[in-house]
């Protein structure tokens, strides 16, 4: 697993919601008629095949286990934080106010559903007997309460309401976050799943092994013993799962490929079912299935990205996920009140002396009203606070306003009158990423692409999506050719792009916002654009390419600064401007496709050395002998160990030796370059003088 680029995720994804919609239909089919489909076994063996699927309706579960972690996650996945630490108190507060509600709800709608019942199947509906049944039911209901009851066999299916035990699980899985937080700071999410992975398959052999423990298989519960298998420890991989499914969803890390595949899930149900039936396979069983919904989470979340990728704006579900999204929705309410209201239909069955085919038919038709029945329960019981929830969290977040000109940051961007914009894009026979990279430049006022003798498909490129092509000599460094194509821009604010930088929908609005800066003392000249770094088409998360806080002065207003022709050098500010940095966010990265090779990389560092002692040496440095000797030790050694590179393996090795002979023999440039200056020469901007030749076509409109 490695970090990757950013996906802007909504809100709310449509196939996040699809599934919770099955799992919660997984779990009402199998309580409602799952004792029907194994009683089919003995019938008919073609019917039982074909109900098959109701009987592991409990698999519903571990897939809302695996949303679990994936939908309580996400907050701090799409955050901007690098490292993370849970905030408790309004964590438990969020997480309180989400599902307590409801649950307090669900649990008197069950013992006064339980106690009304078996008093009226007694023949004994009075108050005295309703007050009885009450009597008998708080410290029942006081378990529930302190989501104690799975700790405890008396109580952990009672209430009338078995299901409630997973939302005790859940909240211990939440005591669970912190310590996982942890591991994926210090140690990474491999190590998160190896660490959850092994207390899991410790709990569950200790327990099968020594205790005799059964699962679940697939009816009842066996005894005391059998809730130890159901205990946080015991599940907790599952739930990480669902924590790294939606850092891959945001981008933060990449998986292989493998891990959407549904064929690898069908692998993975088929490898679950098979353990079902060894006592050794209760020991992986559930982490086999919470690998199995893994992979499904991550292709159907992968499916919706490529949909609407490819849609934009006109992007729309099928009627399957629609309906299913809808169930999602009040998936939670489902879960809630369908256990009490079949074990209700249950006894009035027997009471009534109905036949097995009378049932059947009750059971149906009470788990099509009990759709219904959740979805008033959730506009009562849910809909309220989640309500509350959002509107405190937008409140929150259009508190904070900011002051261009005072600030020394950009921090919140609103939409004004925005001023034209030039991007100026410098290409030699990159025509391979042209088509990306103007693309998203589409909101720029006008493009200019300047042609340096490619023999490419560069100038089509430039045809199609350009709006005005200039051509120029073969130059080693861009900063001369960026300087010439200044002098055909239309606007003041011009954007320096490279054509191998995607510039994300994100940054748009920071960049129009940092436009709109007036013309006074202390405003921005150039801005610096977060930019993350790619080296063989993956992102570089270590050495001194991979830093986070990665920027460049890609924006600048050239009334304000002047451009240089000199290697690696940024605009020169005039007297009285600012250089502001764009607050990096975790979607605002440029995507900068550096290199494609380690050829392509030695080759531009020697092109680079060449002329660095020039840029250095109009820059006042000078040569000293610690910048041969020890500043490249120095670097290697930052590299290597506070910049990820040996964690990197080879890949960050080598870069680590690549950057410290770039220091080098930059050092040994600028010894060379300052030789040959009198001594009494003066550091003087150099003046650019424009190569002859030089030619520009304008596009028809």
């Amino acid at each position: 697993m490695s970090e990757t680029s950013q996906y802007t995720m909504p809100r709310r994804l449509v196939s996040i919601d699809m599934l919770r919609g099955m799992a919660a239909i997984a779990v009402l089919l199998f309580h409602g008629l799952a004792i029907y489909a194994l009683a089919l076994k003995d019938v008919h063996v073609g019917l039982y095949v074909l109900a098959y699927p109701v009987t592991i309706g409990f698999v519903g579960v571990h897939l809302f286990l695996v949303l679990s972690g994936f939908c309580i996650h996400m907050r701090m996945a799409r955050s901007d934080q690098q490292q993370f630490k849970l905030p408790w108190v309004s964590f438990w507060k969020r997480r309180f106010w989400r599902l307590y509600p409801a649950y307090l709800a669900a649990m008197i709608f069950s013992v006064g559903l339980m106690i009304v019942t078996q008093a009226w199947l007694n023949n004994q509906l009075n108050p005295t007997a309703l007050l009885q049944g009450w009597s008998e039911a708080k410290w029942d209901m006081l378990a529930h309460l302190l989501m104690l009851h799975l700790l405890i066999p008396a109580f952990a299916m009672g209430l009338g309401n078995a299901s409630l035990w997973s939302l005790a699980l859940e909240e211990h899985l939440y005591l669970l976050y912190s310590p996982m937080l942890w591991i994926r700071n210090h140690l990474g999410w491999v190590n998160v799943l190896i660490v959850s992975g092994i207390v899991a398959l410790a709990w569950r052999g200790v327990c099968v092994m020594l205790w005799d423990t059964n699962p679940t298989l697939p009816l009842g519960m066996e005894g005391a013993k059998a809730f130890l298998l159901l205990q946080a420890p015991s599940r907790w991989f599952e739930w990480c799962l669902g924590a790294v499914a939606v850092e891959a969803c945001v981008g933060r890390i990449t998986l292989p490929r493998w891990s959407r595949s549904m064929k690898v899930a069908g692998l993975f149900a088929g490898l679950a079912v098979a353990c079902s039936y060894h006592p050794i396979g209760w020991i992986i069983r559930e982490a086999l299935w919470g690998m199995c919904f893994f992979t499904i989470v991550n292709g159907v979340v992968n499916r919706e990205k490529q949909l609407k990728n490819q849609t934009k704006s006109t992007y729309s579900p099928n009627t399957f996920v629609r309906i299913f999204a809808g169930l999602g929705v009040i998936s939670y309410s489902i879960y809630l009140i369908h256990g009490p209201i079949l074990h209700v239909s249950k006894l009035l069955g027997y009471n009534m002396g109905l036949s097995p085919a009378g049932h059947l038919a009750l059971r149906i038709g009470v788990i099509l009203g009990c759709v219904p029945l959740a979805y008033i329960f959730y506009r009562i019981f849910e809909k309220p606070f989640i309500d509350q929830l959002t509107s405190s969290k937008e409140q929150s977040k259009s508190v904070t306003g900011f002051n261009m000109d005072t600030l020394p940051d950009i921090t919140c961007p609103t939409p004004e009158h925005y001023p034209p914009i030039t991007a100026i894009v410098v290409s030699r026979n990159e025509g391979h990423h042209l088509k990306e990279c103007l693309t998203r430049l589409r909101f720029c006022d006008q493009i200019i692409l300047v042609d340096m003798q490619s023999t490419d498909n560069t100038r089509q490129m430039g045809e199609q999506y350009a709006d005005l092509i200039l051509d120029h000599g073969f130059s080693p460094i861009v900063e001369p050719v960026r300087v010439f194509a200044s002098k055909h821009a239309t606007s003041d604010w011009v954007l320096l792009v490279d054509p191998d930088e995607y510039y994300p929908e994100a940054l748009v609005p920071w960049i129009r916002q940092a436009t709109v800066s007036r013309d006074v003392p202390g405003a921005g000249g150039m801005f610096d654009l977060p930019m993350s770094y790619y080296f063989r088409r993956k992102l570089l998360t270590s050495t001194v390419w991979g830093r986070r806080t990665q920027v460049r002065p890609a924006l600048v207003n050239l009334k304000r600064c002047e451009l240089r022709p000199l290697s690696m050098r940024g605009p020169k500010l005039h007297a009285g401007y600012k250089r502001l940095p764009i607050t990096p966010t975790l979607h605002n990265h440029i995507q900068h496709y550096w290199m494609d090779t380690y050829t392509k990389l030695i080759k531009a560092m020697c092109r680079y050395v060449l002329h660095e002692g020039k840029g250095q040496y109009a820059q006042g440095k000078r040569f000293k002998l610690r910048s041969v000797l020890i500043e490249p030790l120095f670097q290697l050694k930052a590299n290597l160990l506070y910049r990820n590179g040996l964690k990197d393996g080879l890949r960050g090795i080598s870069l680590s030796l690549i950057y410290s002979a770039y220091l080098f023999g930059s050092a040994i440039s600028l010894g060379l370059y300052q030789l040959k200056q009198p001594k009494n020469t003066q550091n003087n901007e150099l003046k650019v003088s424009e190569p002859a030749g030089e030619q520009s076509n304008r596009k028809a409109a």
